[in-house]
This record gives structure tokens, sequence and C-alpha cells, in this order.
């Protein structure tokens, strides 16, 4: 009996071995090691010839290099890691890495202690940190694409540690969080482009070279608090230049700026702008008038800063409206600080501002649109206006509303701040304030400020339901009982009615409409449901008014990450989509509209059908069909007729699209032009992406700087006395087409 069980045993496990599948994915016996005796361990995928080690077939494990000058050829291979290292160069020294694809890791290539390697050619996808520096010293990083990183290149830095003299030259970054996350100094980055990234570039370090990078958003393209690095108008923002003078006086900035930093700068003009955010450090006497800033880290940010006027800005949708640190004789005044994710207005350690006729407002909900980078969320309190450490400022009538927390707080060592004539309503209540007066961090008596001018404090929509008793002194607008904050803070004539505050600024303003000249989207708030499978909603403007068509306005919100149907528009020269198809997971992109004179744009949607374009005017006509579709390579050429006049023309070679994206000229129409579109693939041998994002739904909008500029869009342009914005929801093949005149 005990033989017989033991055959059964035998046998039960040739059956299961015989059993498991094969995936095509080499399993490895565990980590990977390239040893200092150059022998490879763990694996019989590398190939060794000399000092390059080559890959064979993909490999699904971590490698830890031991040994100095050696190539590591990945040959098209994918290393896949599953959530560990990709490749560790810990302590090694001119290593290459080349021609390797590496997938789902934590850090796809790690450099820690590492000098004088070169990482060129590869492919990283799906990573928390796609290439990682930690005192490592004259690296060279080059031709590399990565997509679906946290960070696609992470210097990190710790005391006595520092990783300088790198180049990174070359790259392309895709859809990830953040393109650059840069704390260190004295490194290079020059010809990269990083698209669709929520966070371009941190910048934090000093004395880096920044040449000829192109960086595309849907938030904070590039902030910057080292201050004083060489970053040059060779490098732009969501297709501006960044304006980064040091030492300049006397000057105007130009007008094509996407992107201000001043330093050590004298009587500056920063004026009519549309930019991600200005910043001004040790600068004096300049003034910054007129702009429109949106989607960056600090809308305005002033440090150690004198005698600057701030006036008639637009400063809505950024992390922070407006920060002042060590500032003094400043005047804010006319400003619209609205919708930031958290604070409107900070203030510490400045003295001797006046802040006057702004507009606080609707400031610290992130989670109502937060183009702030989600894995560095800001944990702290938020404000209309935070005030700490800072003395002698006056707050003059100043719309204080509907901020998600108090209106006003003020922290720490503070004394003789004037604030009056505001109007406080609508600002989350807390122990039944609008305003927050906790005393200083050490948890001394609260400090004083003065909240009246000896005739007249501020408005407060809430003071007849605190004081129901109270009434109007003789007809002067003044209640008879004070508004008591605490004992040091007191507003002695509380308003009966809200004060009358000029707004300087409001938007939209008039639009005009015509063929030659851009204009600006106005400012518009509405909430979407979307409906699923591939449609499209579209937002009308005619004759300054919204018109919304297909669009239902309901409550929804979202954050990033979260699974149901429903996003946000925001219109300041950009939308800002996020849908939902069928099973899939939320997708998000966003774009800026700049409006060219093209006659008409349409657009179509990702199934099999018509696409028909009328001729304007006289004359033979010339069209430009520009098709974009991801590069997915199991999918094969799409097919498409061409009726000119309703004529077939023969599909010829060319219109056979095989590339991410192709541009066909079509000749000869005088009345219309019609495109058949047959969206069946012929699948070609192969897996498909093994990893979620390929289920990944995406909403491609964007702009158009020329006839043959880059297609990532569905808009409309000039149609004298109308405007036609079209957002197409795409499927997981992601095409769109449009034609143009």
């Amino acid at each position: 009996m005990k033989k017989v069980s033991t055959i059964i045993l035998i046998l039960l496990i040739c059956f299961v071995c015989v059993a498991i599948p094969n995936n095509g994915i080499v399993n490895a016996q565990g980590t990977i090691y390239i040893r200092a005796d150059g022998s490879v361990q763990g694996i019989d995928k590398i190939q060794q010839l000399g000092n390059v080690y080559s890959f064979i077939d993909n490999i699904d494990d971590s490698i830890i290099v031991e040994k100095d000058n050696i190539i590591i050829d990945g040959a098209g291979f994918t290393l896949t890691a599953n959530d560990g290292y990709g490749v560790k160069l810990d302590y090694r020294h001119n290593v290459t890495i080349r021609n390797l694809a590496i997938k789902n890791t934590y850090r796809a290539i790690d450099l820690t202690f590492a000098d004088d390697n070169t990482i060129v050619g590869n492919t990283i996808i799906n990573s928390e940190s796609a290439i990682y520096f930690w005192f490592s010293w004259r690296n060279n990083v080059t031709g590399n694409t990565i997509s679906r990183a946290k960070y696609a290149f992470d210097f990190f830095k710790s005391p006595n540690y520092w990783s300088q003299k790198n180049v990174v030259t070359g790259n392309i970054v895709l859809d990830s969080a953040m393109g650059i996350n840069l704390m260190e100094s004295n490194n290079t980055f020059s010809d990269n482009i990083i698209n669709s990234s929520i966070l371009g570039v941190s910048l934090s370090g000093h004395q880096n070279l920044f040449r000829n990078n192109t960086i595309n958003c849907i938030g904070t393209c590039f902030k910057d608090s080292g201050f004083d690095n060489d970053i040059d108008e060779s490098n732009l923002v969501n297709g501006k230049p960044i304006i980064y003078w040091v030492g300049h006086r006397d000057e105007t900035v130009p007008s094509d700026a996407g992107y201000v930093l001043l330093s050590n700068c004298v009587n500056i003009n920063v004026q009519n702008l549309h930019v991600s955010g200005i910043t001004i450090v040790s600068t004096t006497n300049s003034i910054i008038t007129r702009n429109a800033i949106s989607r960056g880290d600090c809308g305005v940010q002033m440090i150690g800063s004198s005698n600057n006027t701030v006036t008639e800005n637009l400063v809505v949708d950024n992390r922070f409206g407006l920060v002042l640190t060590n500032c003094e004789n400043n005047t804010i005044i006319g400003n619209n600080f609205s919708n930031n994710s958290y604070y409107g207005v900070m203030l510490t350690n400045s003295h001797y501002n006046t802040l006057k006729q702004n507009n606080i407002s609707n400031n610290g909900f992130g989670g109502k649109i937060d183009y702030d980078f989600p894995y560095e969320r800001y944990s702290g309190d938020v404000f209309g206006v935070n005030i700490m450490h800072s003395s002698n400022n006056r707050f003059i009538e100043n719309n204080i509303i509907d901020n998600n927390q108090w209106g006003i707080r003020v922290l720490g060592s503070q004394q003789n701040n004037v604030i009056y004539q505001n109007n406080f309503i609508d600002n989350k209540v807390y122990d039944s304030l609008q305003v927050s007066m906790p005393g200083a961090l050490m948890g001394e008596a609260p400090n004083p400020s003065i909240w009246d001018n000896g005739t007249r404090g501020n408005y407060w929509n809430d003071y007849l339901t605190r004081y129901p008793n109270a009434f109007e002194i003789d007809n002067t607008g003044v209640g008879d009982t004070p508004f008591f904050i605490n004992e040091n803070n007191i507003d002695h004539y509380p308003l009966m009615d809200p004060v009358e505050i000029e707004v300087i600024l409001e938007f939209p303003s008039e639009v005009k409409f015509t063929p030659e000249t851009n204009f600006i989207i106005p400012e518009f708030n509405g909430q979407v449901n979307f409906s699923v499978g591939g449609s499209y909603e579209s937002a009308k403007l005619e004759n300054g008014t919204w018109n919304f068509v297909g669009l239902a306005l309901d409550s929804y919100m979202y954050d990033l990450g979260n699974r149901f149907s429903g996003g946000i528009v925001r219109g300041s020269e950009y939308l800002h989509y996020c849908t939902n198809d069928g099973n899939f997971s939320v997708s998000i992109k966003n774009c800026n509209i700049t409006i060219t004179n093209y006659d008409l744009i349409k657009w179509f949607a990702p199934y099999s059908g018509w696409l028909n374009y009328t001729v304007i005017g006289e004359g033979t006509q010339s069209f430009t069909l520009h098709y974009l579709r991801s590069d997915w390579d199991w999918y094969g050429p799409d097919l498409w007729t061409i009726y000119i006049d309703g004529v077939s023309k023969p599909q010829n070679e060319s219109w056979v699209i095989s590339g991410p994206e192709r541009i066909i000229t079509i000749s000869g129409a005088t009345n219309n032009v019609s495109i058949y579109y047959d969206s069946t693939p012929a699948i070609k041998d192969g897996p498909s992406e093994p990893d979620i994002f390929s289920n990944l739904p995406s909403v491609i909008i964007g702009f158009i700087t020329s006839g043959i500029g880059q297609l990532l869009l569905v808009i409309t342009t000039a149609i004298v006395g109308s405007i036609f914005i079209l957002v197409l929801v795409l499927d997981r093949k992601r095409k769109s087409v449009e034609v143009a005149k």
C-alpha cells in the first residue's frame, strides 16, 4: 500500500508540473547578480561576451551589478521587476545600460554612490523612480523614454551626500506624475521632452544648467526654490519660454513668457502675460500687473523683496495664490486670488505690506480641482489668508469669501496688523468664527490685531446670527454690539451691510472674434457627468455666453485614481476633463487652447464612420488630414477611403497609417471632402500589454500652433461670431482625426 501511494504521489507531481502553462515570461530563480568576477548568477538568459552582457530573452526579476567597466545590452528585451528594483548600480563605475525595456519597478535604475555610468536608449514603464540618483557623479543619461513614473528623474538629497555633474539629455517623459525631481546642484539637463506630467520640474538645487527642454503638463510645469540656476529662454513650458532673469534692471518681461523668475532685479515690468507662475526674489521697485496666472505651484511668490506693486492680476487654480516671505512695503491691490488649492494669500515674516481691494475667495478646496502633485499633497490647514510672524500689515476693503477654512488666520509673534472694511462672507466657521487667532506657536496669549479704524470695522455675514439682538446705531451702518474674536482682538464697529468694493478685475471681459487675432477663453465653472462608451461633449461660446451642449451639470467631484464617471470643467485658456469608459479606470488629460485662424476643425469618433467637410470659398482647395494614434504594436493598419466631391479616390500606400501620427494632404476639392474610416484593425500576432495602463481611456485635447503642428486635440477655431470647443472621449485605441483647411 505504501508503495502504491508513493507511485500515485510521483504521478501527481508530474501531472502538476506538465499542467503549468508557459506564459512567455522567463522566471528567474531569485535576484540576478553580475558578480565582481564577471560571472552571472541566478539566470541563464544573459549571454556574456567579453565585457558585454546581452539579454537573450525577457527576464522577470531584479539585477544587482557588482562589476565595473561593463556593458549591459538589453537587445530590446524586457526586464520586469514586479515592484522591486530593476537594475541596481550601487558603488558602480563605468557601467553602460542600453537597449533595455524595464517595467513595473520600484526603481528601474538605481544609481547610489555610482559614478561615470551611461544610461542610453532604454524604455522604462511604470515605476516609482525611473532613474534614481543618490550621491552619484558624472553619469550620462541619454535618449531614454520613460512613461507612467511617479518620478522620472529623481535626484534625492541628504545631508553630506550630493549628486553633481550628471548630464541628462535627449530623453522623453510621458504620462508621469513628476518629470524631474531635482534636489541637487551642478547638473545639466538639455533637450529633454516632458509631456503630460502632473508636475514637470521641481527644482530645489542650485547652479543647475537647463537648455532646450520642453515641458507640457496638466499641472505645475515648473517650480524653482533654488533661485540661482542657469535657465534660459530655450526652455519651454506649454510652448512658452521660461524667463529666468538674475540681476536685470529697467526692463519689461517678454509678452510670450510661460513662467517668470526674477532674482536680484530692479524696476522690472511683468505685465499682460498668461503664465503658470511669477516668482521674484530680492527684487525691488517692480510691477506685476494684468497677468493671468494659473496651474502653478505659487501663482505669485515674493521672497525677500520690497517696494513692489502687484495689481489687477487673475491668480486662480494654483496650489497657493500669493505667498510673501521676508517681504516689506509691497502693495497688493485689485487682484483676484480664487480657486487655489490651499492658501489664497500667505504672509510669513513679512511686514508693512498693504493688501487692498482684492478678491480672496473659494480657496482651500484642494479636492475640487487639484493640479498639485498627488504624491506631495499639502497636509496642513488651508485658509483664505494666512498671516504668520508678520506685523504692521494693512488689510483693507478685501472680499474674503467662501474659503474652506477660516477667512483669515493669524499665527505666531505678530502685532498691529490692521484689518478693517473687509467683507467676511460664508467662510467655513470653526469655533463659531470665520477668523482664527490662536496666538503664538509657543502657547502665549494671542497678540492683538486692529479690526477697525475707530469708526468702521468689517462686515461679517454671520454677525446677526451671533448677535441676534444687535441693531444699527443711528443709521451709521455700524452695529451696536462689538464682534468678539478673543480678549485681544475685537471688532468694535462691525458693519451691518457689505462694503461696496470696486472689482477692478472681472473675468470674463469683452470677447472679440476675428480670424486674425487670438482670444482668451473666459473663466467658467461647471461640473460634467460624462456618458460612457466613446461619446463626445461640447461647449460653445457665442456672443460672450457659454452654452453647454450635451453637458449634464451636476455635483460630481473627482480625485486622481477614483473610479466614477464625472469631472470638472474649468476654462481659463484651458479645459480639464476626467472620464470613465465602461470598466476602465479614470484617465485625465488637459490642454492649453490657442485659437488660430483655421476656418474649421472637425472631430471624428473612434468608430467606423464618415467625416465630412464642406469647402468654404471658391476654387480648388487643399486639405490636410492629421491622424493620431498610439503605436500599439499589436494593431495593424487602419483602412481609409477618401471621397472628394463625391468621387472615391483610390487609397494609396501613403494612406496606410502605421505610426503614431501621419499627415495626408488631399487636394482638388471644390465642394466637399468625405473620409470613410474603418476602425477594424488587422490584429498582429503577439501579446497585448500586460499592465493595467493598457486599459486606460484618454481624453486627447490640445492646441494647434501651425498648419502641421503637433496634434493632441479636437478643437475648433474661428468662424466669426462663434467658437466651438469639441472634446473627444476616446477608447483604448486612442484615435482622433481632424480636418483643417
